[in-house]
């Protein structure tokens, strides 16, 4: 899938550039970083501006979705865009360097899609912070809601802070449901830098080649937001209405990459939930989770 993504959508994203940029300079120093912090924390509230129309129409067409599948409301998982800032500034209140921390997955319930021409009122805390002796797991939790609609999304997303020099965990045999593959995507080499145009998240490991092959990675890597965001319009696109959803972001997807299965398991692991899962040609899994089925199909 290769979909056309203007330069220009930038202007759009100039308050997730700063606050990402400014949020992960400060926590770099470490006199500017909080020496201990109790969690929950305080709500951190916000009143955002409404998603810009076009964004959200560019935003879905890369993802996957027929034009009017979000008409007048934001898809579930834009939180991308709309919310990055806010994750940056409650994630910096953390006493780490954001610029190590790995995103981990995240857990989105939806109650009523967010209107697209309304001002988004959204409240951030940092839930917890936990130390497991291989890595500092932080999670932020995000309320989001508008005036016609005040309690919409909660958004949980967890990142994670590798810690130097700690043994890795061994790999854990769990007996896997039968799974069927649901449909395949493909990522161009700039795909990453399409996702930033859409989202602000300009983090060069996504979108400078020349740093990125620096890395132990070889090279650039999806955002794990957008190989979620393909994979769940995948499954709506099969015929089946996603509701809540929960994914861990499992292996860093190396750009380009084709023809990428997403699997939903045959049966229900839970009532009402399913098992999602996105592999490579390789069999490595890549993202794996789990959502509810919605009532409604979609068409």
């Amino acid at each position: 899938m290769t979909t056309d993504v203007s330069p220009l959508l930038v202007r759009h994203q100039g308050r997730n550039i700063y606050q990402f940029l400014a949020q992960g300079l400060q926590s770099v120093v470490p006199l500017n970083r909080a020496r201990d912090v109790q969690t929950p924390t305080d709500w951190l509230r916000e009143t955002l501006p409404p998603v810009p129309a076009e964004l959200a129409e560019r935003y879905a067409l890369w993802c996957g979705a027929p034009a009017d599948r979000y008409a007048g409301v934001v898809p579930p998982h834009m939180v991308s865009y709309w919310g990055l800032a806010l994750l940056a500034k409650v994630a910096g209140q953390a006493p780490y360097n954001l610029l190590t921390v790995l995103n981990q997955g995240c857990r989105v319930q939806t109650r009523q899609p967010l209107p697209l021409d309304e001002p988004i009122q959204a409240a951030g805390r940092l839930a917890n912070i936990q130390n497991d002796g291989r890595r500092i797991r932080i999670a932020v939790e995000i309320r989001a809601g508008t005036k016609s609609v005040p309690d919409a999304q909660t958004i949980e997303s967890m990142v994670t802070v590798p810690i130097k020099g700690a043994a890795k965990k061994g790999g854990e045999n769990r007996q896997e449901p039968a799974f069927d593959t649901v449909g395949r995507w493909s990522a161009g080499a700039y795909d990453g830098v399409k996702f930033a145009l859409l989202t602000g998240d300009f983090n060069p490991i996504h979108t400078l080649w020349p740093l990125a092959r620096r890395t132990r990675h070889r090279g650039c890597i999806l955002h794990g937001f957008g190989s979620l965001t393909r994979s769940y319009e995948t499954i709506q696109n099969h015929g089946i209405t996603i509701g809540d959803f929960d994914v861990r972001f499992v292996k860093p997807l190396r750009l380009p990459a084709t023809d990428l299965e997403v699997q939903v398991s045959r049966d229900e692991i839970e009532p009402g939930q399913y098992a999602m899962r996105l592999c490579g040609t390789d069999g490595a899994v890549h993202l794996a989770g789990r959502f509810t089925k919605a009532e409604k199909e979609a068409a």
